[in-house]
């Protein structure tokens, strides 16, 4: 699987690449973690909702829409994208709930659960890295 590498504070995020669009520059930061609408897209600040306000947001990732109906973008502020790579299955480990408690520093939406946002984590040079699974925060994002 192939993978867009993004740094925060003490980790990595990794944002699986067929569920993106494209990627564009981003320098403006937000102080909100609320779904913004803004010339009909939906923006999504990542630092913010993982409880790292102090990081710059680089880029935005616009992710795939297959509802025609719903013209509305969907895009994810984060963190320089760094790098992308290829990730092996077999070395994503699932994220259990007793991992929720380890790593307390993100914040997610009340209505989304730790273990649902993320589809592992792996560790790659000696770096943790949590796989992003952005479909329950499209979900989220429709319903609100």
């Amino acid at each position: 699987m192939k993978v867009f590498i993004c740094s925060y504070n003490n980790y990595y995020l990794a944002v699986p690449m067929d569920l993106v669009s494209s990627i564009m520059l981003y320098k403006k930061n937000t102080d909100k973690i609320n779904f913004t609408e803004e010339n009909d897209n939906i923006y999504i600040s990542l630092p913010l909702l993982f409880n790292c306000p102090s990081l710059n947001i680089h880029h935005g990732i616009i992710l795939k829409n297959d509802n025609i109906e719903n013209s509305n973008k969907i895009i994810l502020l984060t963190t320089e994208i760094e790098n992308e790579t290829e990730i092996q299955n077999d070395i994503i480990f699932p994220i259990q709930k007793s991992l929720e408690n380890i790593i307390v520093n993100i914040n997610i939406l009340n209505n989304i659960r730790f273990s649902e946002i993320f589809n592992g984590l792996f560790f790659k040079a000696g770096h943790l890295v949590l796989l992003l699974n952005p479909l329950p925060i499209i979900n989220y994002s429709k319903r609100s």
